[in-house]
């Protein structure tokens, strides 16, 4: 019947936007990174990586790429990193951004979505690297990166990547 039942209506700020990320974990949190700076997503080996006396670099298509493991670059406390073997496999994701193309070190590639990026607070715009925020579909909240400062904090931080995989022990800068 007209006029019976139930009327919804939803009202969506125009500063809302969905954008499409890729999950990663690195140092045991959640992280995204928008899909449109992944130029390709590779799982390698240690010993596919040139380690040079202050960087690491892994060669893609004959192009050397700086490796920056991402919990170093967001001082994200690691506790407990296992050492690498010559079996086990890095997660790589080629990030680019304008000209700048780099390798970030994860954890994990968990899975690509399409979320609301939500403004942060003013206040938290000064961290480095952070674009956004979300709320995930299970009620967390994930940081989006921004891969133009991600870029930036990668070639103001050169590191032994392989250094940071093989202590066995937990590295904290925050």
């Amino acid at each position: 019947e007209p006029g019976s039942g139930t009327r919804m209506t939803m009202r969506i700020p125009v500063t809302v936007a969905i954008q499409s990320v890729m999950l990663v974990r690195a140092g045991g949190q959640v992280f995204a990174v928008p899909t449109r700076n992944i130029q390709e997503i590779c799982s390698v080996t240690p010993a596919s990586l040139t380690q040079e006396p202050t960087q690491a670099f892994y060669t893609l298509r004959n192009n050397p790429l700086p490796v920056y493991p991402l919990n170093h670059l967001l001082q994200v406390e690691t506790a407990n990193v296992p050492a690498l073997t010559g079996d086990d496999r890095l997660e790589l994701l080629i990030l680019h951004h304008d000209v700048h193309c780099i390798a970030l070190a994860v954890d994990a590639v968990l899975e690509k979505q399409e979320v609301f990026v939500r403004d942060i607070h003013p206040d938290l715009r000064a961290i480095p690297a952070v674009g956004g925020v979300s709320l995930l579909g299970n009620g967390n909240v994930v940081v989006i990166l921004d891969p133009e400062n991600l870029c930036t904090l990668a070639s103001q931080k050169p590191h032994n990547v392989l250094a940071s995989f093989s202590t066995g022990t937990g590295t904290s800068h925050a």
